[in-house]
């Protein structure tokens, strides 16, 4: 009996379960089990072929649609239905609201005896990577890189190996802050005075009109997200409110949470107006930081600011600040098959290990 039949066989009320991972995925899978579930079903779910639910075939997937979206089911067993519906978070949300209303109960599926083994956990976390670089590191360890690389470090410890386990540590954390953001993108604070062109940057970024770009200083008020890939690494850019002396109530909570933004983003970059009289560059300690230089296109700009010289109106110097970005977040990309630690937990553990054979 396979992991997910005993936990059907122990659900004592109706129960749905989404079997598929949580993640990013074409195809949502839901597991349906329940004594009621014909009669739950019916009305809801209507076969194209026109038969009444229970004359449907067992085994064979049975198309069909679910209000306005079509979906395939397939039928274990009298009380066990199996439905395919379309990945997106409305389709499923819309199955869910129509069985629950109808006295099912949403379970999570409690995770494989496997899932703390990490080729496991790694299979389970591919489902929410969002770029093929990401996906490509975490296939490195479902394939079992880093389980590899825990069973050295445990025959290590064993044979009391203290100097070679310290140094496969190290080796492991190496690529900490890269598995960690796997698929939890950098954070990138735009920030800078105001009109200064950071909406501007960010929509050059995308390649869409993401933020609102208007002439007026102060038209950024609220903190602004987007997600994009740079150089094939998730990250999330931020769109801040301008940093300037101000008497509005609005403005300056804007610029309250531009400053939180800011201390909690992995990377910043700031823009200044090269046409402008050059202000003091933000202070911000322990954090990389790096400087853009907007409005280049414009002609008599001085010539020793210091910074990536860009134009964000015309494009002129985005490609190099994007790879300066891409160095600062990931400064080497493993080799192929490398080890990488992707979890909190993980990371956590061997820093345990690492202090305790400091200690010894």
């Amino acid at each position: 009996m396979s992991h997910f039949e005993q936990w059907f066989e122990a659900c004592e009320t109706p129960t749905v379960c989404e079997l598929t991972g949580q993640g990013r995925g074409a195809i949502c899978v839901l597991g349906i089990i329940g004594d009621a579930a014909v009669e739950t079903l019916q009305g809801m779910f209507v076969p194209f072929n026109g038969k009444a639910l229970a004359e449907l075939p067992r085994q064979k997937p049975v198309y069909g649609r679910w209000g306005a979206e079509d979906v395939i089911v397939c039928i274990h067993a009298e009380n066990e239905w199996e439905l395919h519906c379309h990945g997106g978070v409305f389709a499923k949300q819309k199955i869910l609201s129509d069985l629950q209303e109808k006295g099912f109960v949403f379970r999570d599926m409690p995770p494989s005896e496997q899932l703390t083994k990490s080729s496991a956990a790694a299979r389970h976390e591919l489902a929410n990577a969002s770029t093929r670089k990401s996906a490509a590191v975490l296939n490195w360890q479902v394939e079992g890189a880093l389980e590899r690389a825990w069973a050295e470090l445990e025959r290590d410890l064993a044979d009391e190996k203290l100097t070679m386990a310290r140094e496969r540590i190290d080796g492991l954390l190496q690529w900490a802050e890269l598995g960690l953001h796997l698929t939890r993108p950098w954070k990138i604070a735009i920030a800078g005075a105001a009109n200064a062109g950071k909406s501007s940057l960010i929509n050059r970024i995308v390649g869409y009109s993401r933020s609102i770009v208007f002439a007026q200083p102060g038209t950024t008020r609220d903190l602004v997200t987007v997600e994009t890939a740079i150089d094939g690494w998730p990250v999330e850019l931020i769109d801040t409110a301008g940093l300037r002396a101000s008497d509005d109530q609005i403005e300056k909570e804007g610029m309250a949470l531009a400053e939180q933004a800011i201390h909690q983003a992995d990377l910043l970059i700031e823009v200044i107006d090269g046409s402008a009289p050059l202000p003091g560059l933000l202070k911000v300690p322990k954090l990389q930081h790096l400087v853009a230089v907007n409005k280049c296109d414009l002609v008599g700009l001085p010539t020793d600011l210091k910074g990536v010289r860009i134009s964000a109106l015309r494009g002129d110097g985005i490609e190099e600040l994007l790879e300066q970005v891409s160095r600062m977040l990931v400064t080497n990309m493993p080799p192929s098959g490398t080890a990488v630690p992707f979890l909190q937990c993980q990371v956590d553990e061997l820093r345990r290990i690492r202090r305790e054979i400091t200690v010894a």
